[in-house]
């Protein structure tokens, strides 16, 4: 399944030492788009575990009338991001897999899931 991604505004919480550090947070809720409609959104949160912006992150992407898809990433400041699916619900349930999310540089992106069931 691909999707266009159009990425929420940056949420970040400053929880450790001053600036980007270990136990610092950053959540996320983002639209996501076939065809140019909307189809359902991703949401979730990173913890950072260096000041160099490393993350480890969770994430559910929620599909209208579909179920849901759990994912683990690296967050790591290149814009190429590689996922484990690592669960789900509905039509769902039993899904399993990879993928990967890539960024653009105006706000957008891609996510390709790839599900085995």
């Amino acid at each position: 399944m691909t999707f266009h991604v159009v990425f929420s505004p940056f949420n970040y919480t400053d929880l450790g030492a001053p600036g980007p550090s270990a136990a610092d947070v950053i959540v996320f809720h983002d639209r996501l788009q076939q065809g140019g409609k909307g189809v359902g959104d991703e949401i979730g949160s990173c913890v950072l575990v260096d000041p160099n912006g490393l993350a480890n992150c969770t994430g559910v992407v929620r599909l209208k009338g579909r179920g849901t898809i759990t994912f683990a990433f690296v967050n790591a400041p290149p814009p190429h991001k590689v996922l484990a699916v690592t669960g789900g619900s509905g039509q769902f349930r039993t899904g399993s897999g990879d993928g990967t999310l890539d960024e653009n540089e105006d706000g957008t992106g891609t996510l390709v899931l790839r599900l085995q069931r």
